[in-house]
């Protein structure tokens, strides 16, 4: 059971070139329910470029954690994440996270 473990205290949250994180890919069956306000604890999502569907805490309980922290490396994800702050959620999936997160780059 997770449900009576959260809030998360810390989320340590990296992030794809796609700007996707914790498997909430852009475009991917599932995202939608994922990111919703009332989306339930775990999602699955069914991504096009992977053979399996990946299960992932949902946009909402991520949020919530207590301490959030993205961790990114190299200019490419940097210029990913400039991106990701002027789009939604659906297209720039991290986007969901972001508020109050401490970000932490390196080049």
């Amino acid at each position: 059971l997770i449900a009576p473990e959260l809030p998360i205290s810390v989320l340590l949250l990296g992030m794809g070139g796609d700007m996707h994180t914790a498997s909430l890919f852009p475009g991917t069956m599932g995202l939608e329910e994922a990111l919703a306000p009332d989306a339930p604890v775990l999602s699955v999502l069914r991504p096009d470029s992977q053979p399996e569907a990946r299960v992932s805490l949902s946009a909402r309980v991520l949020d919530a954690a207590i301490a959030k922290h993205l961790v990114i490396i190299g200019e490419a994800k940097r210029e990913a994440l400039d991106r990701a702050l002027s789009l939604p959620p659906e297209l720039a999936p991290i986007q969901a996270v972001l508020s109050e997160t401490t970000i932490h780059w390196a080049p």
